[in-house]
């Protein structure tokens, strides 16, 4: 018997047996006064948990709609937008606002590469912009972008700025305020370990003074800043999110961060013990996805295939990596032991697809990165 295959893509995520139950909640009704002092639980965490004053917008829809939302919030029809691209995703994030018919100038790096502060800055003082769209954590690439960094150089050079923290936030630090950004958003089936279906924008404390959009009825955020759902919200889901906030508040921001930066760190390790290429910049290593090619002459089709008759899925390539690369998802309910698994899978793909010799390797040099973790991490030998 072939094992339910071990999800490990970069969304949708493992779902917590907790949040199931959770979700099983008998149904109520979505304003009464239960419900309204839930959300405002749900909304007091997520500000936490981003560090902002501003309001925090839950919607029934994908991560796509949610920056789509949170584009025509932000934008009136034909306001200039620079759109920062380095991956599928920043790509995605630029057409949606074309589609919106917003006037988008694109400022497009490498694949791989970190978006570099200095260059957005002086694509911004070029000319007047409404807003500047980035990618917080590239998951066609494995990159993670240095936002903070990003938004010092910008801050002063346009109304607002918008991030795709989508396969981010939570598992990596996002702090809104102090970051000095407008909008983060986010989605519930990646680290908040939820099934899809819910999109979340975090708005900084200053953010609305600079909306100029004027959206449909069902992507308005003004209604949602009041603390009431301006339309039916898919109840069940948020029985979850609260659950999920709760989990997430337990385990501990540092704790958290922590626990993907060691599984990313065991991925690339036993990765390139193997012989495959970790790809995209490797001092901007997503803590959430690892982007992987393999061997010349190994088809990273083949691999994926195998994994998956032996009980591991795994994600493809896409865009310009799509016949190349392979994304090893580490994010929302997932661990250390989740990853040796992976490692060893791979190493048996590669010895079945690609005639390479099954040593050990791979598994040392990920358990290794772990041991450090261990040692540097216990305080007091667990006890029996």
């Amino acid at each position: 018997m072939v094992p339910e295959p071990k999800l490990l893509v970069p969304g949708p995520t493992p779902v917590p047996q907790a949040i199931f139950q959770a979700m099983i909640t008998p149904m109520v009704a979505h304003r009464n006064a239960e419900t309204v002092e839930l959300h405002h639980r749900i909304v007091q965490g997520l500000q936490s948990l981003w560090s902002t004053e501003g309001p925090v917008i839950l919607q029934s829809s994908s991560g796509s709609g949610a920056l789509e939302a949170s584009i025509v919030n932000a934008c009136a029809r034909g306001d200039r937008v620079l759109a920062v691209s380095a991956g599928a995703f920043g790509e995605r994030f630029g057409t949606i606002a074309t589609r919106l018919g917003m006037d988008v100038d694109w400022l497009r790096f490498p694949w791989g590469e970190a978006t570099p502060a200095d260059d957005i800055a002086a694509a911004l003082r070029q000319k007047d912009y409404q807003a500047v769209l980035l990618i917080h954590n590239e998951t066609s690439t494995g990159v993670l972008h240095p936002i903070p960094e990003i938004a010092r150089a910008i801050r002063s050079l346009v109304p607002v700025i918008v991030v795709d923290s989508i396969s981010g936030t939570p598992s990596v630090p996002t702090d809104i305020d102090p970051w000095g950004v407008d909008m983060v958003i986010a989605t519930s089936q990646k680290g908040f370990m939820m099934p899809p279906g819910l999109g979340l924008v975090g708005l900084g404390r200053e953010a609305q003074k600079h909306f100029r959009g004027e959206p449909s009825l069902y992507f308005d955020f003004g209604p949602s800043t009041t603390g009431q759902f301006h339309y039916t919200m898919p109840v069940s889901m948020i029985f979850a999110l609260a659950k999920s906030v709760e989990l997430l508040e337990e385990e501990g921001a540092e704790t958290r961060y922590a626990r993907h930066r060691l599984m990313s760190e065991m991925v690339c390790a036993g990765s390139a013990a193997m012989g495959f290429t970790v790809l995209g910049d490797m001092t901007r290593q997503s803590p959430t996805v690892t982007v992987i090619a393999p061997p010349d002459g190994v088809s990273n089709h083949d691999i994926r295939n195998f994994s998956h008759r032996h009980g591991l899925d795994l994600a493809g390539g896409i865009g310009q990596w799509a016949d190349r690369a392979l994304r090893v998802g580490h994010v929302g309910a997932t661990g250390p032991l989740d990853m040796l698994m992976a490692i060893n899978i791979l190493e048996l793909s590669l010895a079945t697809v690609g005639n390479v010799p099954v040593d050990g390797r791979g598994s040392a040099a990920a358990l290794k990165v772990w041991e450090r973790h261990v040692k540097e991490t216990e305080v007091e030998p667990v006890k029996a």
